[in-house]
């Protein structure tokens, strides 16, 4: 018996050598297209991180992208520039009619376009019985800087200093924020005695 099997390995060797040398050479081949496979995943990942950090202010910021730049004007305002903390100059438009009893809307914009685009809310909110202050943000509106969420609360606190400068203080103010704005209404809201948010 052992003597049939020792003939039958002897004449069945290069067989057995091509599957055992085959089944060796697939196996490394499976672990090295998986490993290739696995280096391509964390490559494309790593390309997303680098992409997004050095492109996440274009992704979330779009000053130049204006929208419903049609409607006309229908209420009366005054442009005014709120100096920031840091020796900015904000473009406003300040709407008054009575700013000892009235209250006065303080409006902070969303991530996108110019003071143009909400003429279409502002005409609106003139039919309100207050006063209302809109601000551009920094890179918006023509104004000088870059936009960070640290500057964007440094432009909101500006603007309710330079309301208080008016005589007009925290319980006649109402914070109003859109989209982006509500961010940063929420953040300078905190610990304040406002009329509203």
């Amino acid at each position: 018996k052992s003597t049939y099997l020792h003939l039958h390995f002897q004449q069945n060797r290069c067989k057995y050598l091509d599957y055992l040398e085959y089944a060796a050479y697939q196996s490394f081949a499976d672990t090295h297209l998986l490993s290739l496979g696995h280096y391509l995943k964390i490559a494309c990942y790593l390309l997303i991180i680098i992409f997004v950090f050095f492109y996440q202010r274009n992704l979330l910021y779009h000053p130049s992208e204006n929208n419903y730049t049609s409607e006309k004007i229908n209420f009366s305002y005054e442009e005014v520039f709120i100096p920031t903390s840091d020796g900015k100059k904000l473009k406003a438009w300040f709407h008054k009619k009575n700013l000892k009893q009235k209250k006065t809307l303080l409006f902070f914009h969303g991530n996108a376009g110019n003071l143009n685009n909400r003429i279409y809310k502002l005409n609106m909110i003139k039919n309100f019985d207050i006063n209302f202050l809109i601000i551009a943000y920094r890179g918006f509106s023509g104004n000088e800087g870059s936009q960070t969420e640290e500057g964007l609360y440094q432009d909101a606190r500006s603007a309710v200093d330079w309301l208080n400068k008016q005589n007009i203080n925290d319980k006649q103010i109402i914070i109003y924020g859109e989209s982006l704005g509500t961010g940063v209404s929420a953040e300078i809201a905190q610990n304040k005695n406002f009329a509203g948010v």
